[in-house]
Parts: structure tokens; C-alpha cells; sequence
């Protein structure tokens, strides 16, 4: 399995949403078990973070180094403090770039936090995806990357 590096942009907590935000579609999956305390509001790929959020995207992504950003919202309301996971992971084959730890906070409503990785260099259909501290699978958001 190829794991290549990502870089962590930021962190913030229980900030006001920005005055145009851009619209967000569902995560494809919902949180892993009742009993985690993670819930995640949205996750979204994007081209950058402004204001602390996404900012839209062109698709499909350019294969080229250009970064490519997972923006997640989650709330915390009754847990501890946990950390998550963000990979971009390639559809159907074995590549693999970032494999970025951020810590959520317990006890918060809104967390927004976000990742990105400028490693991804092979075209098709790749994933975005959130794993809880235990490795549970939170979400998944697909994107497209063409070659330049």
C-alpha cells in the first residue's frame, strides 16, 4: 500500500459559519455505531478553506499536485476529547495519500477541521474518508481527478 504524506491546514471550534458558505451535499456514511460520540455534520471536498469554510470546488481535480482539502464538520457534545482520521484513498486500486490525525475536543457542538494533500497523482475516482480514533469509518465524500 503506497501511504504518502498529507499536510494538516487548521483547526477551529464554535466559530459563526462564514456569510456564503457553499452548499453541502450529505456524507455518503453515517456515523459507525450509537454508542460513538462523534456525529459528523458534513463532509466535503474542496478546493481550499476560507473564513473556516469550504470553498467550492471544479471538478474533476487535476492529478498534479494542486492541493486537494477534506473539510469536516463534526459536533462532540457528549464525549471526551478523540482524535480522527482523514485518508484520500483511490477507488478500485491501492493507492493511498495522507493519513492526517485531528484532534476533536469533547463536549463541543460544532468542530470544524480540515485536511489536504497535493500527493495525489493517479486519475479516477477517489475518497475522501474519516475514520474515528478506533478506526471506524465516519464518512466518505468521492471525487473525481483527470489527468493534466
Amino acid at each position: 500500500m503506497n501511504l504518502l504524506p498529507a499536510s494538516v491546514v487548521a483547526t477551529a471550534s464554535a466559530t459563526p459559519p462564514a456569510a456564503k458558505p457553499m452548499p453541502i451535499p450529505e456524507p455518503k456514511t453515517a456515523l459507525g455505531g450509537a454508542s460513538a460520540p462523534l456525529h459528523v455534520k458534513r463532509l466535503v471536498i474542496a478546493s481550499g478553506v476560507h473564513d473556516r469554510e469550504p470553498l467550492t470546488v471544479t471538478e474533476p481535480l487535476r492529478a498534479d499536485g494542486t492541493p486537494i482539502y477534506a473539510f469536516a464538520e463534526l459536533s462532540n457534545p457528549e464525549g471526551a476529547s478523540e482524535n480522527v482520521r482523514i485518508t484520500f484513498e483511490r477507488q478500485g486500486g491501492k493507492q493511498r495519500a495522507g493519513d492526517v490525525v485531528l484532534p476533536v475536543p469533547g463536549k463541543v457542538g460544532r468542530h470544524r477541521t480540515w485536511a489536504f494533500t497535493r500527493h495525489i497523482f493517479a486519475p479516477g475516482r477517489w475518497d475522501a474518508v474519516l475514520r474515528s480514533e478506533s478506526g471506524t469509518e465516519l464518512g466518505r465524500a468521492s471525487f473525481d481527478v483527470k489527468q493534466t
